[in-house]
């Protein structure tokens, strides 16, 4: 029997092997019962984002118990009966299945078995069949002075509680009014996942010598429409690896250090879409 028979047949055992080793699932809240398409590439206006949380596999029995999300290092709500999407990873495969949350605490989920999983390859799982998910679009630029961008997300939080939606349209375009971090040239990525201290970012290969040139990168990451602004945050690179489609995999931990209040207001920030998304979901169900 092939082995990437043998190991979709056997979805249990994986599971349990990633348990055993201390591995990660990625959770993405599912919009709707029904697949939404399958073609690949970045979120649009009619096919949002979907954000997918990196959290850790606890066991795996009659339920899976997995750590609860979190984001710059505070816990997330996740409410029971929220419908997730989840991924596991093996070499250069992907095993997507739904689930959904039966319970919920202070420290972990519970999520009910999957009775399927779908297999796909890492660079194709944006075009699984039965639970597709679209990478969020990340604009990136190089960044050698985190200090310099206080000014701009001091005044992006004013605009943001005030609600004035005054971001343009296209994420590759900032207002005027904002005083600009000092910055290289930008890029475009995807957000692969996002975990309690950073995110995973996915960079074409033609981009990847611009991730030499500084030791932080400014994002810009667009959840739009459950946010109306792409969310501002400074990263600090951590590790980064060539897949073998000559994309860049880049982990960063997010740096608050230089301005702390920016920590509370992107804990915020992400704990309502969180909700934003429960809510759609379960005015779609009633």
């Amino acid at each position: 029997m092939p082995a990437n028979r043998s190991r979709t047949e056997n979805w249990k055992s994986s599971l349990e092997q990633i348990a055993m080793r201390g591995g990660c699932l990625e959770l993405a809240i599912r919009r709707s019962e029904e697949p939404r398409g399958t073609a690949a590439g970045p979120a649009s206006e009619d096919q949002p984002p979907d954000l997918l949380w990196r959290v850790r596999l606890l066991k795996v029995g009659d339920e899976l118990v997995v750590e609860r999300p979190a984001a710059a290092g505070k816990a997330v709500s996740f409410g029971v009966g929220t419908l997730l999407t989840v991924s596991m990873n093996i070499g250069q495969n992907r095993w997507l299945f739904a689930t959904t949350v039966s319970k919920a605490d202070e420290r972990n989920l519970w999520l009910s078995a999957p009775t399927a999983v779908e297999r796909c390859s890492r660079r194709e799982f944006t075009r699984a069949s039965t639970t597709s998910v679209r990478l969020p679009a990340v604009r990136c630029w190089p960044l050698k002075d985190p200090m310099t961008t206080a000014g701009f997300e001091a005044a992006f939080r004013t605009v943001q509680s005030v609600g004035t939606g005054m971001w343009p349209a296209a994420v590759t375009t900032i207002p005027p009014i904002f005083s600009m971090p000092e910055l290289g040239p930008g890029f475009a990525a995807h957000l692969l996942n996002i975990s309690g201290g950073g995110v995973g970012l996915l960079v074409p290969g033609a981009s990847s010598s611009l991730l030499d040139s500084a030791p932080f990168l400014w994002l810009q990451i667009d959840l739009r429409p459950e946010l109306h602004a792409p969310l501002a945050v400074t990263a600090r690179r951590a590790h980064q690896h060539m897949d073998a489609s000559g994309n860049v995999n880049v982990g960063l931990a997010f740096e608050f250090a230089c301005h702390p209040e920016h920590q509370s207001f992107v804990i915020h920030t992400l704990a309502a879409y969180v909700a934003k998304l429960m809510e759609n979901g379960a005015a779609r169900a009633a």
